[in-house]
């Protein structure tokens, strides 16, 4: 038997596939109202109400490997993804730089964390709306 991540989790496990939904255009005009909006209203309080997660994480790379670990999320701006051996990469954001350490290398990258679909959702009031908008909804059972 598989075990559940909590509410929280899967909540934010969704919204991390939900930024990559997420493009750099401008807002809808006022006239293009969607049904859609209520449930967009209801995610981003959510999201807002978290204001620190930690969880299991399971990763599937797009050749079949699998890469196990603990997610810890501190808002604003705190990130850590500390994956299980053998798996050599520590995820750390400070507020300013998302950092991807490759132990086994000893070797570390930066890169500006407002670049990155986890600055959005590290920020102190997540938000949708210029420059950042969704293009696509779905509601699905479950």
């Amino acid at each position: 038997m598989t075990p559940r991540l909590p509410a929280a989790a899967r909540a934010f496990a969704a919204a991390l596939v939900a930024a990559g939904w997420l493009a750099w255009a401008p807002p809808a005009a006022a006239a293009d109202a969607d049904p859609a909006d209520a449930d967009l209203a209801r995610i981003v309080d959510f999201l807002n109400s978290i204001r620190s997660l930690k969880a299991r994480f399971v990763q599937v790379a797009p050749d079949g490997g699998v890469s196990e670990g603990e997610m810890f999320m501190r808002r604003p701006g705190r990130l850590r993804f500390a994956y299980d051996p053998p798996m050599p990469l520590l995820i750390v954001a400070d507020g300013f730089w998302l950092v991807l350490w490759d132990k086994e290398l000893d070797q570390i990258d930066r890169v500006p964390l407002a670049s990155t679909p986890l600055g959005f959702l590290v920020r102190d009031e997540v938000s949708f709306g210029d420059p950042i908008v969704v293009r696509r909804l779905e509601r699905q059972p479950g």
